[in-house]
């Protein structure tokens, strides 16, 4: 009669990932694609809930390209694109502000904060988090074309710097915020107790937070 498998097998195996990247910062970069789907947007939530509760710090950068022809089709506006990229008039950078700050930012962070995600939506002009300048026309050659062209994008630009100050900031804020959670997967904040308990016995086992920069957690 064959063993029956370890059930800690695969806990043992992702105890070492989950030590080795404890307080660290994921950058995830999602396709417009992906959140245009509300079972594989869902799907995606529920996995950086699970980073999260390892104490990890995930920014997510996303798209909209596929919400953001809808939008252009339904308002009427040209959609133009030269070797994939898209060409943004005035009209096409107004319903761009529309969808990657409105309808598919608030999906994403809807479906984040279900999961029990405390997350928090910004945008590149928010505190200065991304400076850029207007990028120059570019060649390149288009499909069905053997030479390149000289290309004028429009209003897109190249990146010159990223202030990460307020990402810190918020990040920080959260990881050093403890949470209760209950059956269900309900979470809420937890209260500081009146007395302290020994720091032996802290944190709390029911308190899946911890961070390195509060007074308990440094106590400990």
């Amino acid at each position: 009669m064959p063993l029956s498998p370890n059930p800690y097998a695969a806990l043992k195996e992702a105890s070492q990932y989950v030590r080795l990247f404890r307080g660290k910062t994921f950058v995830v970069k999602v396709g417009g694609e992906v959140l245009a789907e509300p079972k594989i947007r869902k799907a995606l939530c529920e996995q950086l809930a699970l980073l999260w509760s390892f104490s990890i710090k995930v920014v997510v950068v996303h798209g909209g390209g596929a919400e953001l022809d809808a939008v252009c089709e339904a308002m009427h506006i040209p959609i133009e694109k030269v070797a994939g990229r898209r060409v943004t008039s005035p009209a096409v950078l107004d319903a761009a502000k529309m969808v990657f700050a409105g309808q598919v930012h608030m999906d994403l962070l809807a479906e984040l904060q279900a999961a029990g995600v405390p997350a928090v939506g910004l945008t590149g002009l928010d505190a200065g988090l991304v400076k850029a300048h207007r990028r120059p026309p570019v060649a390149v050659i288009p499909d069905g074309a053997t030479e390149p062209q000289l290309v004028d994008y429009g209003l897109v630009g190249d990146i010159d710097t990223i202030d990460p100050h307020v990402l810190s900031h918020l990040l920080e804020g959260v990881s050093c915020r403890w949470w209760r959670r209950f059956p269900g997967g309900k979470t809420a904040p937890f209260t500081t107790p009146t007395r302290t308990p020994s720091p032996r016995v802290w944190p709390p086992p029911w308190a899946p937070r911890s961070c390195s920069s509060c007074c308990r957690c440094r106590a400990s």
